[in-house]
């Protein structure tokens, strides 16, 4: 859950390109 929840905190706080950039290979 721990690292469920720090995704979705990226994924608020980070520019959605750049979280696409970062997680958009998993």
């Amino acid at each position: 859950r721990g690292a469920r929840d720090k995704l979705i905190s990226d994924y608020n706080t980070m520019d959605i390109w750049d979280f696409n950039e970062k997680y958009g290979d998993l």
